[in-house]
């Protein structure tokens, strides 16, 4: 795996030690400079997410975004008087995505004050060099709008069965409004886009965005929804793979550690090698990012603990009807809905056995049928939206 030539003082953990400083020295008093570099610190997680500190990247996002505010960077208004507007923007709306990605991986109440933020969504120009990485970021502002709406429906969960429609149709739209270049594939002329790691990191936190909608979902159509999030889970493996051969996973942030999480939970319920024949490779996949990963993210370490408890869903995870519950799945109700999710997977079938399963759940045979005779009590899921976080209860 590549590993970085630079010497040890500049390592990671070095550099946020000699920031910290700075800031608390006043060395760069400048409010813009003092900004930035606080949104330097929130990108490094120096803890395990279930330590509690106050030297941690929520705080700093924190501290960041009241500072933000302070200079009223919420006003439109404000960027006419800036020297740099684009830039500016740019930092403010991370601090949104940034606040946001937090939100999903904590569960902590948001704190970005988006309701009365009166700032355009950042464009390309905003950019010195509107190169892959300024559209990514672009795109991943609008799929941060998205992801909030559901992380807020998932914390009350009260999500109406037209609420979810809503959900999933933006979803399908954003995906299918995607720059050509930042599709992952070619569908018309059924290639693969040449490998771009800041593609494939905006298309897992999409998938990722996916399979929390399918648990709103999970009261109106559980199958399809399990379904669609299995289908999910197996996609995210294979775009991991992508990036462990071409050895930039040391380049992956902390939220890849929660995106991790968020594919394990569908995959602890399909020890079916029916329903996932390649659940054991892409468990290995997750457990190799993983590793590479807790070279410098504590919380990779915790998450890849988490996954072997998670390979045994029965014991301690979750309560013990789950695995009875998932295998009692018909297969899902054909209708608009089932269009729906299945718009939401711009693959080709071939990129995941899931995929191709999802697709063909309305032609199974009497006997696949009866593999997944109905349980007329399998109504929900029997998991809670905090099992998607860092520091739930399944980690104490």
């Amino acid at each position: 795996m590549r590993q970085s030539t630079e010497p040890a003082e500049w390592s990671p953990s070095a550099i946020y030690g000699r920031i910290k400083t700075l800031i608390f020295l006043r060395h760069d008093p400048a409010p813009f400079h003092m900004l930035t570099s606080l949104c330097i610190l929130g990108i490094w997680l120096a803890y395990s997410p279930e330590d509690f500190v106050l030297d941690n990247c929520w705080q700093w996002i924190g501290m960041a975004i009241r500072l933000a505010v302070q200079l009223r960077l919420h006003e439109q208004e404000t960027y006419a008087t800036l020297h740099h507007p684009g830039r500016i923007r740019r930092i403010w709306w991370y601090l949104f995505n940034n606040d946001t990605l937090q939100m999903a991986c904590s569960g902590r109440p948001g704190v970005f004050p988006l309701k009365q933020t009166r700032v355009s969504l950042p464009v390309p120009s905003d950019f010195d060099h509107q190169d892959t990485g300024a559209r990514v970021f672009c795109e991943l502002t609008s799929l941060c709008k998205l992801l909030r709406v559901i992380l807020e429906h998932g914390q009350d969960d009260s999500c109406s069965q037209g609420e979810v429609d809503s959900t999933l149709d933006k979803l399908g739209l954003w995906r299918q409004r995607l720059p050509s270049d930042l599709q992952l594939f070619d569908i018309s002329a059924n290639t693969r886009q040449p490998y771009n790691r800041q593609v494939i990191e905006l298309h897992v936190i999409y998938l990722a965005t996916t399979i929390l909608a399918s648990f709103l979902g999970r009261r109106d159509n559980p199958s399809l929804f399990k379904y669609a999030s299995m289908a999910a889970s197996s996609c995210i493996s294979r775009l991991y793979e992508e990036i462990l051969l071409h050895e930039e996973v040391t380049y992956l942030l902390p939220i890849h550690s929660w995106v991790n999480l968020v594919a394990a939970i569908p995959r602890a319920f399909t020890d079916s090698d029916t329903l996932n024949p390649e659940r054991a490779h892409e468990l290995k996949i997750s457990q190799q990012v993983l590793d590479k990963l807790g070279e410098k993210h504590t919380s990779a370490v915790m998450i890849r603990t988490r996954l072997e408890t998670l390979r045994n869903p029965g014991e301690g995870e979750f309560s013990s009807s789950a695995d009875i519950l998932w295998h009692s799945l018909p297969a899902p109700v054909l209708d608009d809905k089932e269009q729906r999710v299945l718009f939401l997977f711009h693959f080709p079938v071939n990129f995941s056995p899931m995929l191709d399963f999802l697709s063909a759940v309305g032609s199974l045979d009497q006997q696949q049928l009866d593999s997944f005779a109905m349980d007329n009590n399998a109504v929900d899921w029997s998991i809670e939206w905090s099992s998607f976080l860092f520091d739930s209860a399944m980690s104490v």
